[in-house]
């Protein structure tokens, strides 16, 4: 087996994920982090890496005028991802930022342009959309395991872990609305949600999102940071069962398929509706850690030329459904069609 082309890649920003980016390009054969990027030097010497240690830069911009680095990887506050994000491209680097891709989609759609003109790989950090359990239920909604999709319902909440000057509806909602749209293949066309501010002011820790998804289908999004404990769930309900994925499962079995639905029709005795119920099965995932596959798979793009999982044009989209929640909750809840997603 040959060994695949080395790809010099710099990281951009030590804050509290950088450092897992750096340790994992550096585990992956056919990667050299050649240098890393912060303001603190300290995050750096903190580093631990497999191999051998990368320079250290306060100035970005010297490993954006790097030629023996190929692509960089963004992992700085979100306010500067735009920035950042088009200097990198209009240095020729290859470049996985962070979520989100921007703060608006007009700014997202302008990377993801500036990317195609340039012939460079665009990969945002939506993470979960590598999670082998998520990446295991869009293939089995695909393969029409569970028939049309109905309902998405994801329910993410913890306490804590506020950000300062975001929502929850910006930190968590580009996860959960990945996912969404990843796992029903569905496109957006009107969301409806409701936040509430009661710490920072103007900045919801508690959000209910509801996006009508073309074909019928609604997902349901709810996200707080004022939860007593952790709860992760992901449901896709379809016409002829279920999925289950609930990343805290006590009994280990972290994704269900439940062969139940609830059709009409005259076949049903004594009524208008037929119960089915065949009980649930848990179904095999494969291992793997979602930011290994992420990385991989910017690292496999730019060898081969291919569109990445988490691309471009995904996370735009992804804005665009984040911008009309926003829109939506300063409307005081009412529906408000997105952007682009095919709706009037």
């Amino acid at each position: 087996m040959t060994r695949p082309r080395e790809i010099g890649l710099g990281q951009i920003g030590l804050g509290s994920w950088g450092p897992n980016l750096v340790r994992t390009f550096a585990a992956i054969e056919g990667c050299r982090v050649r240098s890393v990027a912060d303001l603190d030097e300290s995050r750096a010497a903190a580093i631990e890496v497999p191999a051998e240690r990368p320079a250290f830069t306060r100035d970005y911009r010297e490993i954006l005028a790097d030629p023996a680095i190929e692509a960089v990887a963004v992992a700085t506050p979100p306010e500067t991802h735009y920035r950042i994000g088009r200097e990198a491209l209009l240095a020729g680097k290859h470049l996985l930022v962070e979520k989100p891709l921007a703060l608006t989609s007009r700014e997202g759609r302008r990377l993801v342009a500036l990317a195609h003109e340039r012939g460079r790989t665009l990969v945002v950090g939506h993470l979960l959309m590598y999670h082998p359990a998520i990446v295991k239920m869009a293939a089995l909604v695909r393969a029409g395991r569970i028939g049309r999709i109905r309902h998405l319902g994801i329910r993410r909440c913890a306490f804590g872990r506020l950000a300062r000057g975001c929502s929850v509806l910006w930190d968590l909602g580009p996860h959960d609305v990945s996912i969404a749209l990843m796992v029903t293949g569905l496109a957006p066309l009107a969301v409806s949600s409701l936040g509430r501010a009661f710490i920072q002011p103007g900045l919801p820790e508690v959000s209910f999102t509801a996006v009508s998804l073309a074909g019928g289908a609604l997902a349901h999004i709810e996200e707080s940071w004022l939860a007593p404990q952790r709860d992760r769930q992901l449901l896709a309900v379809g016409e002829r069962g279920m999925l289950l994925f609930d990343e805290l499962a006590a009994d280990g079995a972290h994704l269900k398929h439940f062969a139940r639905s609830i059709r009409a029709g005259a076949r049903a005795a004594g009524g208008a509706f037929e119960y089915l119920d065949g009980g649930a099965t848990a179904v095999a995932v494969e291992g793997g850690q979602p930011l290994e596959a992420e990385c991989r798979d910017f690292l496999a793009c730019i060898r081969r030329r291919r569109e990445p999982r988490a691309g471009g044009a995904n996370a735009v989209a992804i804005l665009q459904v984040l911008e009309a929640a926003e829109r939506s909750q300063r409307a005081g809840g009412r529906e408000v069609r997105v952007s682009g997603g095919g709706g009037t």
